[in-house]
């Protein structure tokens, strides 16, 4: 298996005026942090040494200095 070879935000661009879709999607962000499904999808398809994603943001961090 591959080592992550990069650390990326990402980002849900909604058109202005949207503003129940918007919370709509604040909403499901804010339950997959809460219920830890954010977490295993970052170990399982992101973050195969299962070390988290504050550990591949410092490895990137290290790597680029």
């Amino acid at each position: 298996m591959c080592d992550p070879f990069t650390h990326a935000e990402n980002a849900i661009a909604v058109q202005k005026g949207k503003d129940d879709l918007l919370a709509f999607i604040n909403e499901c962000i804010d339950e997959y942090y809460a219920d830890g499904t954010y977490d295993t999808l970052w170990t399982k398809w992101i973050d195969a040494s299962g070390e988290g994603e504050e550990a591949a943001a410092a490895e990137d961090a290290e790597t680029a200095e």
